[in-house]
């Protein structure tokens, strides 16, 4: 299949760089689309759903493949993986974020000036985590990412590019932000920053048998919006369980967690330690799987 226009690499079944292109991180999804187009920006995502209306095929998007749930079978996989661009205004506070970007990409751009997005795990992607509203380590204190989106370019169904915003196309701005999938396709994302530098963060392990005191101390505990925690049980390999702390404390000592960790106990693993905002992000969190990216040795 041609998609006129279309700058990217284009894979069909059999071709070198199909299975590459259709890989998404949810391994349990083996999709097998009938051609995967990978845009290098808006005019090759407009050239892609022109070329899907017109031949009558389903259209998925995928950047990094951690929203992907069902399979694109048959139809046309529209990958923005390449499109991960990642410019921060310092002055104005905000960045200018491609749709192929994960947080890692933003928060390191951010803290070359002491700022912070409201961000979600390192590996995931920007865009999709801030369509779907992003609840993050800052949102008691800023809100969700979506509340702080300041403007979007988009590529409608009908292959028009737009740019959404308070002045330009209110309405679609207004469903964007939070409304996950099904508006358009956002190649561009422009959203605030916040003065962040350092936090302390960690998590740490507990014996199962201080759990009822942990939930009442969390439950009476006088939390600052700059704290973000979580009390949690978490069931061991071997069957037995054990009590979990995650905190994440931004402009705060240790000593603010004292009410928390005193009711758990000593920690059987774990610490909490003072960190630079772009390296806590990921705190309580799994290693990235290999290529959060979306294609394989990437």
């Amino acid at each position: 299949m041609r998609i006129d226009t279309f700058s990217g690499p284009t894979h069909l079944p059999g071709d070198p760089g199909y299975d590459g292109g259709r890989w998404t991180w949810n391994q349990a999804v083996d999709q097998r689309p009938a051609v995967v187009a990978e845009a290098l920006g808006a005019e090759d995502v407009r050239a892609a759903l022109l070329a899907a209306r017109e031949r009558g095929l389903p259209l998925t998007v995928q950047a990094t493949g951690h929203g992907t749930l069902a399979p694109a079978d048959g139809g046309l996989l529209l990958k923005t993986t390449r499109m991960a661009g990642v410019e921060v205004d310092p002055v104005r506070r905000v960045a200018v974020v491609e749709p192929g970007a994960v947080w890692e990409d933003v928060l390191s751009a951010a803290a070359a000036h002491g700022l912070a997005p409201l961000a979600g795990v390192p590996s995931v992607g920007v865009t999709g985590y801030t369509l779907g509203g992003g609840a993050g380590w800052l949102s008691r204190l800023y809100g969700l990412a979506a509340d702080n989106v300041v403007g979007a370019e988009v590529v409608t169904a009908d292959g028009r590019i737009l740019e959404a915003g308070e002045e330009h196309h209110p309405d679609l701005f207004w469903a964007l932000r939070g409304g996950s999938g099904n508006f358009g396709v956002v190649t561009r994302l422009e959203f605030r920053l916040f003065p962040v530098a350092r936090m302390v963060a960690g998590m740490t392990m507990h014996a199962f048998e201080r759990a009822g005191e942990t939930l009442a101390a969390f439950r009476d505990w006088e939390q600052p919006d700059t704290v973000n925690a979580a009390v949690f049980v978490i069931r061991m390999p071997d069957g037995t369980r054990m009590l979990g702390v995650r905190v994440v404390a931004v402009g705060e000592p240790e000593s603010v967690l004292a009410p928390l960790l005193s009711a758990a106990g000593e920690p059987l693993s774990g610490e909490y330690a003072e960190l630079p905002y772009e390296r806590g992000g990921g705190v309580g969190c799994p290693p990235p799987r290999p290529s959060a990216r979306g294609t394989p040795g990437a």
